[in-house]
C-alpha cells in the first residue's frame, strides 16, 4: 500500500464522489475545481514527468459521502 503522507491524509481517498459516476460527482474530481465550503492544505506533488502539481489535502468537505470498499467473498481470507 502507497503510504504517501497526502494519500493517507486526505479524504478525498475516501469519498464515493472521487469515482465520478453518473450518480455521484465532484468539482475537484472531474475538472481539479476546489469544491465551494471545503477545508483544504494546498500542497505541491511530484507529477509523473518528475515536474510540480499544485494540489490539496482535503480535511474537511460539505460533499463527502464515505465510501465503503467491498471485498469479494473469495479474496477475504486468501493469503497473499
Amino acid at each position: 500500500m502507497d503510504k504517501t503522507p497526502w494519500k493517507e491524509s486526505s479524504l478525498c481517498w475516501k469519498c464515493k464522489k472521487a469515482t465520478c459516476s453518473k450518480e455521484h460527482s465532484c468539482s475537484w474530481s472531474e475538472k481539479f475545481k476546489p469544491v465551494e465550503g471545503w477545508k483544504a492544505q494546498e500542497i505541491i506533488i511530484k507529477g509523473c514527468n518528475g515536474g510540480p502539481i499544485p494540489s490539496y489535502i482535503v480535511i474537511y468537505c460539505p460533499n463527502f459521502i464515505p465510501f465503503e470498499r467491498k471485498i469479494k467473498k473469495e479474496y477475504k481470507n486468501k493469503e497473499l
